[in-house]
């Protein structure tokens, strides 16, 4: 685990690096700036920006992950652990109990930081810290990753340089709550899908620049799809199909019933439910199974709430997360 007094060497940096930022060039992502340190490369992804700095020598690298900001929560508590959920433990492996501690950044006072030791897809051991950044009525996050105990503290100073010079713009994007035309969508009725698809199986070394065959990888490749079909007078039809390419097999589940909508949510009223599998290339015979009980979802057509160029069918989850299901002609 990432030593408590790597996090309050956090604190310690912050006033050393406030004068260096007046000179930096600053740069604009979501509705925040920020300034870049010197020697890392640049890439921007839809929902994130990422500054990677590789020491090849020392067979090292610096890694930081800025998020697009999102509407405050009712508590800082709660931020933090739904991102570090969302960042941290949805893509890595975490070993034992990570360290949390305030973070009153100049700018942002309120702000926190939660480190651990974690291991990535590859199984190579590496600290990740996330720092919460909260500003009045909406937060980011920053992710820092480093694969040692020395590597953490000599990027140290970079990722402290950068967090102070976080400045959120006064007009912020605030997320979709409104229904949004998609090229002439702007009623359920019609098809809707999502597909869902494993990694390729392989994974890019960052020394090499070369592709590996990660077993791991290899061992899960999968491909799902998720289709609604909305029919203008009121019935429904929810399918998925899932391949597993590694059992060579095909499942498929159909669910068929009617729907209403009201206040921005869609209840959902099942009639006849059925699933089956097969060995692939053949036909799947479904099975008739017990009805599921009615559910509610609430949805709204148009920009994903958190991830920009996203237009879709937004479906929410049990767990307050969002789906985006793209039109289908």
């Amino acid at each position: 685990m990432v030593p408590d007094s790597a996090l309050c060497r956090c604190s310690i940096l912050l006033a050393g690096f406030s004068a260096a930022n007046l000179y930096a060039q600053t740069q604009a992502f979501d509705a925040y700036t920020y300034s870049s340190p010197p020697g890392y490369t640049l890439r921007t992804a839809r929902d994130h920006v990422e500054l990677s700095k590789i020491d090849q020598q020392r067979r090292s690298y610096c890694q930081i992950a800025l998020y697009t900001s999102q509407p405050s929560l009712p508590s800082a508590n709660e931020e933090l652990d739904r991102e570090w959920r969302d960042l941290v433990t949805r893509q890595f492996r975490v070993k034992g109990n990570p360290s949390s501690r305030a973070l009153p950044l100049v700018n942002a006072p309120s702000s926190q930081v939660r480190a651990a030791e974690a291991a990535g897809n590859n199984g190579a051991t590496m600290l990740t810290s996330l720092f919460l950044v909260r500003f009045p009525a909406r937060y980011l996050s920053v992710v820092f990753n480093t694969p040692n105990a020395a590597a953490f503290s000599a990027c140290q100073p970079d990722v402290t340089s950068l967090l102070t010079s976080l400045r959120m713009n006064g007009a912020a994007r605030p997320p979709a709550t409104a229904a949004v035309p998609i090229s002439g969508r702007t009623t359920l009725a019609g098809s809707w899908q999502r597909i869902i698809a494993s990694q390729p199986s392989g994974r890019y070394n960052m020394f090499t620049k070369t592709w590996e065959f990660d077993a791991a990888a290899a061992g899960n490749q999968f491909k799902q799809i998720y289709t609604y079909r909305f029919a203008s007078d009121g019935t429904y039809t929810y399918q998925l199909d899932a391949e597993n390419f590694n059992r060579q097999e095909n499942s498929r589940i159909v669910e068929r019933g009617t729907y209403t909508v009201a206040n921005g949510a869609i209840q959902f009223q099942v009639k006849d439910y059925r699933d089956g599998t097969a060995k692939r290339g053949q036909e799947i015979p479904l099975v008739t199974r017990a009805v599921p009980a009615s559910s509610v979802r609430r949805f709204l057509i148009g920009e994903h709430p958190k991830f920009q160029n996203s237009a879709g069918l937004q479906l929410q989850t049990q767990t307050g997360e969002w789906e985006t299901y793209k039109a289908v002609k």
